[in-house]
């Protein structure tokens, strides 16, 4: 970790001490942490990251006390998606579980078309009983891969 991360980190710690948890996930604070360690990591060899550098700079001083103030919080949420955006454009960064929710939507769209399409053919006074059940059979297949995806990306450090 580079003397930036650590200094930015700790600048947040100080912050927050004393704020009311629910309060740190109101602001969240972990992707702000997280995607500043990826944006130091990439300075280097990114102009784009390197600037996101300074900007982050310029919005930690009193971060917590300002957020109340509409212009800041705007200010401060747009800075995140734009940088979360660009992580993931450029360098393939995804946020945690981002597999998982995508491939679970998918797995239970297709349980419930496959499960729509075999039922009405052979079977249709069941149809609601197999819609249940290709619905679960859907999200259970598609959590499951999705994690098991998620879990290779966090092992090559390729997450927020």
């Amino acid at each position: 970790m580079s003397e930036w991360t650590e200094n930015f980190e700790n600048d947040i710690n100080v912050q927050i001490e004393g704020v009311k948890r629910l309060e740190v996930g109101y602001i969240n604070m972990r992707l702000l942490n997280n995607t500043a360690k990826k944006i130091d990591e990439f300075a280097h060899n990114c102009t784009v990251c390197k600037q996101y550098k300074s900007d982050y700079n310029e919005l930690l001083p009193e971060l917590v006390k300002r957020i109340e103030e509409s212009n800041f919080r705007n200010k401060y949420e747009q800075k995140l998606v734009e940088v979360s955006k660009h992580l993931k454009k450029s360098h393939s960064i995804m946020p945690k579980k981002y597999y998982a929710s995508l491939y679970t939507f998918i797995g239970i769209l297709i349980g419930l078309a496959v499960s729509y399409g075999i039922t009405y053919s052979f079977y249709p006074n069941l149809i609601l009983i197999a819609l249940l059940y290709g619905t679960f059979t859907g999200l259970i297949i598609g959590r499951i891969i999705g994690l098991l995806k998620d879990k290779k990306l966090s092992k090559l450090g390729l997450n927020i």
